[in-house]
């Protein structure tokens, strides 16, 4: 009887083996037919065709599309076991019904269908008397309650369950069962959950130990590549992986990746195990990759990466159908990552279409959709910041959307994802402002009403008193502080003042009404400021801060989450102890309390901790302490803190890191450093030379003045040369510049001796080499900055006087682009000129940039990424080309030129601080950038870039750059024709006009001229 059942479990294909549990294109009431025709004195045979109906319900329940096609699924088995009302086939209809219950848990995660799968699974393993049908009824209910914990249904008892389960089949089993493998494996699995439950608790540990030496010992009794072996250890490298995040033993990872790389190249098909035991432990491949994935996060190797990704590729061809969803999530996941290692555009474009996908092959009915539209919206928040495209947070505006409604429809509150959504919404309406005169508000349609609505629905779904209510209120009022202060919107801030004030009257928690009076006192501060009484408002704030005080609140405690608005309020109150003592703290701290989960709060946390750095230097520069203010300010220009915390792997030993003041002194010879920065207080200039370090107050040149005059000059730019009021603005803005910020700044600078600019925020957006002051005794009737200085800009004092290798007497030049400006640099000091027009090839490029001795012209499109600087990019051909990529490959040339349109400003105007893209190649270790503020015109550039390459025989190039300029300025139609012998013929025919035409300067306008600077030593 014994040999007979064992037979028959192997022979015709029992569950767990091919065909065991294959339904085929066989209909369930052939099944039944054949059910009722045959004697039910085989046990085997009769849970064969009862697991064979099962099979074919599990199937429609993955292929339906709602609810209601889940319970017509379900009723399979009903109508089944009512055809067949006597007793002793009960218990395997209870078995089969348990197994496709537990199949809709896995789908839908309603308790109530894992309630009934567990009551099933309990009535069959407490029935079914045969001993292999117990033995499976064991192992069936011991996975139940092993994945039903994993999904998070069921506490820690029901792990200990299913190891007393499993114990008590291997020991009625004996030695020579021939299911024992799979017990000791599972077996082992559960061991594993329950020491990564206790998270390496000394017995579990023990216990996990020894499940991983019987497990290998059971692994060398099989053959070895047969489908047992290769479950096995598929197995093992999955428990050592358990220990490798439980305990973070390296060895561990290392025999992980040995064992489940042996597993995986041993070319044996998976068994096609019975469809309940899918979510315990995961495909070879998946586990191999999530291997090689941890060894390149702890070792930084890309290689392993790379392999990884490869892996989950090709194992989504063949992997279990509900595995493929997570398979695509850990793929985009992995995709990101890889990106960030090494910059190829190609690993963001795998993350977008792996993500869609994710979502295309998840069930609908699945209860993981709702996790998957928020993973998927966080995914494209993740490479809206990587790629500036608004394409991405406009697509996780919409994901966040239907994960709120989804949310609401499964009754599960939605309050998380109703917050995320405001915050999503906020971080586009803070980077792409509405365009024209209306307030954000009044647009019944706008960005900042539906976030608004969508805090108060989230407010109001969250429990009174409760943390997340306080949070979603908080993050509306900082939502119309942010947008009304960098706006000047005074609607917004009188909503978020009365706003505070209804929470203000109905709370009694003091740390929460600390919270909420702070952003109360921030509002009416700037609402004073637009009404034209900023003193009524920093007494007003001086006032708030003292009975702060008074009321026996601790810094530390008023130093909470709100630093950032005290330094503020402090600074406008004059208070510059209280301001340092503020922004200290945030800046000392890793990141923003209770916001790991807010779209973009990592760009917004690093806005608020440079904003932090300027404002305790400005307080410090108020004391006179000019060496700390100097301090600061360089560790908000440090090459770190200016590319983020994301570095390609291995690169960040090549960036400079902030030098002491001393050693920046040390190192200049003749040249001035002037850092330029503003708050909401005002600005101060800093200016450093060999002989010390004095300050210059621009009282009257705040952080929002700065903000309007770029938002302005940003949107003429966008509108193009052509428009109407684009040179208007342009020369407005450069007399403001001159007026409020550069006068006294020139005024305290030694005009003979060259000056190097560190603009700090939306400075470095500006043309400060153009402004200019009115002079009647020049022809042109004006002085610029030009005229005055020997002028260069540069991303941080530090990168100035970092050591710098001399130039090569002989230096190579390769051009990426157009013809025309290879033959403008025919120097006769450049060793070679190449020009490369054809497709992208990042080998080639990557060996020029690692050159100390090749110059590099760049003419194709450039553009700054806002949110994150190392993400900006150069278009060539067919590719992007990231500062990223670049940096992971190294930067050693002496100088890149980047002469397309907008390199060194932006396209959209700006979140944060930005960091133009001639800013982070400097950073990253180019020696020097000439780029373009806005597009000249061809014409210009290409004169321009002529005379650039003559002056730049004997001149650095800021000499070069500047000579150009003026050349180009004061250049004449009759000294054009000279260098453009073509152009003679636009000349006027009569000679009374062309002698008027030759004296005429057509390039005399700051649009011409004024576009390129040079950013470095």
């Amino acid at each position: 009887m014994t040999s007979k059942r064992h037979g028959s479990w192997q022979g015709r294909g029992g569950p767990g083996e091919p065909g065991g549990a294959s339904s085929g294109a066989r209909d369930p009431e052939q099944l039944v037919e054949e059910l009722r025709s045959r004697p039910h004195d085989s046990a085997e045979e009769t849970l064969q065709l009862v697991l064979e109906i099962t099979a074919i319900c599990a199937e429609r329940l993955r292929a339906a599309e709602s609810p209601s096609g889940v319970e017509e699924a379900l009723r399979i088995l009903d109508r089944t076991a009512e055809t067949f009302p006597d007793e002793p086939l009960h218990h395997y209809f209870a078995f089969g019904s348990g197994v496709a219950l537990l199949e809709a848990f896995k789908i839908r995660r309603d308790p109530s269908y894992l309630a009934r799968a567990l009551a099933g699974l309990r009535r069959a393993e407490h029935d079914i008397a045969s001993e292999f049908g117990a033995a499976l009824a064991r192992y069936t209910l011991a996975n139940a309650l092993l994945t039903a914990f994993e999904a998070g249904a069921v506490g820690a008892a029901a792990v200990d369950e299913a190891i007393g389960l499993l114990s008590s089949a291997l020991q009625e089993g004996g030695p020579r069962y021939p299911r024992r493998s799979d017990l000791v494996r599972l077996l082992a699995v559960a061991q594993s959950i329950r020491y990564r439950a206790q998270r390496g608790e000394r017995a579990a540990a023990q216990e996990f130990r020894s499940a991983l030496s019987r497990l290998t010992r059971q692994r060398a009794q099989e053959t070895k590549a047969s489908a047992q072996w290769r479950d096995l250890a598929n197995t093992q490298g999955w428990m050592l992986l358990v220990g490798f995040n439980v305990e973070g033993r390296q060895d561990d990872l290392e025999e992980a990746v040995q064992v489940l790389r042996e597993a995986a190249d041993s070319h044996v098909t998976e068994r096609a195990h019975v469809f309940l035991v899918e979510d315990v432990v995961p495909d070879t491949r998946r586990n191999l990759a999530e291997a090689l994935y941890n060894r390149a996060l702890r070792n930084h190797r890309s290689q392993d990466l790379d392999s990884a990704v490869r892996l989950l590729q090709t194992g989504l061809i063949d992997c279990r159908p509900a595995q493929r969803p997570y398979m695509l999530q850990f793929l985009a996941d992995a995709s990101i990552v890889l990106y960030d290692a090494r910059g190829d555009r190609s690993d963001l474009d795998r993350a977008v279409s792996a993500g869609e996908l994710a979502l295309g092959v998840l069930p609908l009915t699945s209860g993981s959709h709702t996790a998957m539209l928020g993973w998927a919206a966080g995914l494209r928040s993740a490479l809206h910041v990587r790629t500036g495209e608004r394409a991405h947070i406009d697509r996780s505006v919409g994901l966040w959307r239907e994960a709120a409604l989804a949310a609401e429809a499964q009754h599960a509150g939605g309050t998380e994802q109703l917050q995320a959504l405001g915050d999503c919404l906020v971080l586009r309406l803070l980077q792409y402002p509405p365009a024209g005169p209306r307030p954000a508000w009044e647009h019944t349609a706008g960005d900042l009403p539906t976030a608004l609505a969508a805090f108060d629905k989230a407010a109001r779904l969250a429990p009174a008193e409760s943390e997340e209510r306080h949070q979603a209120l908080r993050h509306a009022i900082l939502a119309l502080i942010h947008y009304g202060t960098s706006r000047g919107d005074a609607a917004a801030l009188e909503q978020a003042r009365d706003l505070g004030e209804d929470f203000l009257h109905a709370s009694n928690r003091s740390g929460d009404r600390e919270q909420f009076g702070l952003l109360c006192a921030k509002a009416r501060s700037a609402l004073a400021e637009l009404d034209g009484a900023p003193e009524t408002g920093k007494r007003a704030l001086l006032r708030y801060l003292t009975a702060v005080e008074q009321d026996g609140v601790t810094q530390g405690a008023a130093l909470g989450s709100d630093s950032a608005i005290v330094g503020d309020l402090a600074l406008e109150s004059n208070d510059w102890a209280r301001a340092v003592a503020a922004y200290l703290q945030v800046r000392l701290s890793p990141a923003q309390p209770g916001a790991e989960s807010r779209p973009g709060h990592t760009t917004l946390w690093a806005h608020a901790k440079r904003r932090a750095g300027t404002g305790m230097a400005y307080a410090y520069v108020r004391q006179g302490r000019l060496a700390e203010a100097f301090l600061a300010l360089e560790e908000v220009c440090s090459s770190l803190e200016s590319l983020g915390s994301t570095l390609p792997w291995g690169t960040e030993a090549r960036l400079v890191p902030p030098a002491p003041l001393k050693e920046v002194q040390r190192r200049l010879d003749d040249q001035q450093i002037v850092h330029l920065f503003t708050t909401v207080e005002g600005g101060a200039a800093l200016i450093t030379d060999r002989d010390g370090v004095r300050s210059v107050l621009l009282s009257d040149f705040d952080a929002q003045r700065v903000n309007g005059l770029s938002r302005r000059f940003q949107a003429a730019v966008n509108e193009g040369r052509s428009s109407a009021r684009w040179a208007g603005v342009l020369e407005d803005t450069c007399a403001e510049l001159w007026s409020r910020c550069l006068s006294p700044v020139v005024q305290a600078v030694d005009p003979e001796r060259p000056v190097i600019l560190v603009p700090t925020g939306h400075l470095r957006l500006l043309p400060l080499h153009a402004a200019y002051r009115q002079e009647a005794d020049v022809p042109a009737k004006r002085r610029y900055l030009l005229d005055e200085w020997l002028l260069s800009y540069a991303p941080s004092a530090s990168c100035v006087a970092a050591p710098r290798s001399r130039r090569s007497s002989r230096v190579g030049m390769r051009i990426y682009g157009c013809a025309y400006e290879a033959e403008a640099a025919t120097s006769r000091w450049l060793g070679h000129n190449d020009l490369w027009d054809g497709i992208l090839d990042r080998a080639s490029i990557a060996e020029v940039l690692n050159s100390d001795s090749c110059v590099v012209h760049f003419t194709g499109h450039g553009s700054t990424n806002p949110l994150s600087p190392l993400d900006s990019w150069i278009n060539l051909d067919e590719g992007r080309l990231t500062v990223r990529g670049m940096l992971a490959q190294g930067i050693r040339s002496p100088l890149i030129i980047l002469s397309s349109c907008d390199s060194g400003g932006l396209c959209t105007t700006a979140l944060s601080d930005p960091v133009p893209l001639p800013y982070s190649l400097v950073i990253s270790g180019a020696k020097g950038c000439v780029a373009a503020l806005w597009q000249p015109g061809d014409l210009a550039v290409r004169l321009l870039t002529t005379l650039f390459y003559e002056e730049w025989e004997s001149r650095s190039p800021a000499e070069a750059l500047r000579l150009a300029q003026l050349r180009l300025r004061d250049m004449t139609n009759e000294e054009l024709v000279t260098h453009m012998p073509e152009l003679a013929g636009t000349a006027p025919q009569s000679a009374r006009s062309r002698a008027r035409w030759s004296r005429m300067r057509p390039f005399a306008g700051i649009g011409h001229w004024g576009a390129f600077l040079y950013a470095g030593s």
